[in-house]
């Protein structure tokens, strides 16, 4: 049931008393989600933490959708949300593994 997101030309090709028809944010993430969450997959091999990034994304972009409707391409602004979120929670991942191994108890083996 995806719709595709209706093209705004720009201001320099539109007439001056055309209104300016942007999609709705729920017609975008009815687009959208699909892709979104197979990417993401695809991406992180884990189907919860594809919806968890997903979800993470789209409400990045509700929170800011009067500027990010007006974006020439929303679509790439939500995958670079989406991206950036993954980057940063693998880097969060990272930093906590090094932190416990750098704090977990040595061991002397040839301790007697």
């Amino acid at each position: 049931m995806n719709r595709p997101l209706q093209v705004v030309p720009p201001a320099s090709l539109r007439h001056d008393d055309a209104p300016v028809e942007r999609p709705s944010f729920e017609g975008f993430f009815e687009a959208e989600r699909d892709g979104l969450f197979g990417a993401l997959v695809l991406i992180t091999g884990d189907r919860h933490e594809a919806e968890e990034l997903a979800q993470d994304a789209f409400l990045a972009v509700w929170e800011r959708w009067d500027r990010v409707s007006r974006m020439e391409n929303p679509t790439g602004y939500l995958y670079r949300t989406a991206m950036n979120a993954f980057r940063k929670r693998r880097r969060r991942a990272a930093v906590a593994v090094r932190r416990a191994v750098r704090l977990a108890p040595t061991v002397d083996v040839f301790a007697q």
